[in-house]
């Protein structure tokens, strides 16, 4: 039986996976906690069943948002609310529709949102930037945000020697992500063999466009689980950036 099928048919493993996330949830104070929590629950779903393709893979994970939309409304609590806040923005467009309309039954009742649920998934764009090998072998795109005065850094690396597609994917937090593309420029400056340039978003959403379009491409044990972590919410923040243009 796989995974996708076990989730539908099997709620006992559907809950011990929610009370995860909502205990995790619980100690999340900014809307980036909260996204990388269940970016990384989702995660999970992924090393669970390694060397599937991606149709497998997010089946799966739709698979499980989808169980956990109706497990996180019979909870009724606000951590389960801020389940169903995460997975709005998280989820496929069908999941997202029905986590928002559990949501709302949810707040009809009285059970209030934590104070990061109204931004979630709507940061601010700062810049973005890309460096990379002069022979175009590989580039890394970053993104950096701000929720209010927060900043984070969302960088993809992209191998185009192998498919052209997402190789690794990570988050940089507070002053190291502020200070993330001057420090990568001065790096940059002194290497013959890399190049650095600003990006602007149009530019960089061609670019993470083509890339999300291939298969992920990670290599080493490392990668391999940073791509299950993160790219999720790599793949949520190009659609919402997208759509907003």
């Amino acid at each position: 039986m796989d995974l996708q099928t076990a989730l539908s048919e099997n709620r006992d493993l559907v809950d011990p996976l929610g009370r995860q996330a909502v205990e995790a949830l619980a100690h999340c104070r900014t809307p980036l906690a909260a996204e990388v929590t269940l970016s990384e629950l989702l995660g999970l779903v992924e090393l669970a069943v390694p060397d599937s393709d991606r149709a497998t893979i997010g089946g799966a994970q739709d698979q499980l948002l989808t169980e956990l939309v109706t497990w996180a409304e019979d909870q009724a609590s606000i951590d389960s609310l801020s389940l169903l806040r995460v997975i709005q923005v998280l989820g496929a467009p069908p999941v997202r529709a029905a986590a928002s309309t559990a949501a709302a039954r949810l707040s009809a009742t009285g059970v209030v949102d934590r104070p990061w649920a109204a931004r979630i998934g709507r940061p601010q764009i700062l810049r973005a930037w890309r460096y990379g090998d002069v022979d175009g072998s590989q580039e890394s795109v970053s993104i950096q945000f701000a929720y209010t005065s927060r900043d984070h850094v969302l960088a993809i690396l992209i191998d185009h020697q192998l498919s052209g597609g997402v190789k690794d994917c990570w988050v940089a937090e507070g002053r190291a992500a502020g200070r993330l593309r001057d420090d990568t420029a001065a790096q940059i400056a002194s290497n013959p063999f890399a190049e650095f340039e600003d990006l602007p978003v149009d530019t960089t959403l061609r670019i993470l466009s083509a890339a999300m379009a291939q298969a992920p491409c990670p290599e080493q044990d490392d990668q391999i689980e940073d791509v299950a972590r993160f790219l999720p919410l790599t793949r949520a923040r190009l659609e919402w950036m997208t759509a907003d243009r």
